[in-house]
């Protein structure tokens, strides 16, 4: 069996390597947890993040464009509008459509300042603590 990377984030999970082995740890996978969705090629996305296995092999393009699909507007927070760090006990809790939203633009926005905008973290980790 040749060299195969794992990755997994939550219930996603990227398998890259020789395809032969790759089939074999599927197998196993799949025996041990029922159905798992397979996706092969030389394109694929892991956690919305978009890659292209380019020069045989030798190369990869990752595409963050659909990263942040949706996060613009206005969204309501269990935190109110006076300031983001108190919360007021007054503040109608978001119905489950709208917990559903903010978890993800959340998460998305978690992600993003991680990367690329450190001086957000703070704020975010803020609304993180809030996502129930």
């Amino acid at each position: 069996m040749g060299d195969i990377n794992l990755a997994i984030y939550l219930d996603d999970l990227s398998l890259t390597g020789p395809e032969d082995d790759i089939k074999n740890v599927m197998d196993i996978i799949e025996i041990e947890f029922c159905y798992c969705k397979r996706k092969t090629g030389p394109e694929f996305k892991f956690i919305r993040i978009e890659f292209k296995i380019e020069n045989d092999g030798v190369g990869v393009k990752i595409d963050l464009n659909n990263l942040l699909e949706n996060v613009n507007g206005n969204v309501d927070t269990p935190c109110g509008i006076i300031k983001l760090l108190s919360i007021t006990s007054d503040v109608e809790e978001l119905n489950p459509q709208n917990r559903e939203v903010f978890h993800s633009v959340v998460v998305k926005l978690l992600y993003v300042a991680k990367r690329t905008r450190p001086e957000v973290l703070f704020s975010v980790k803020f609304l993180c603590t809030r996502v129930g």
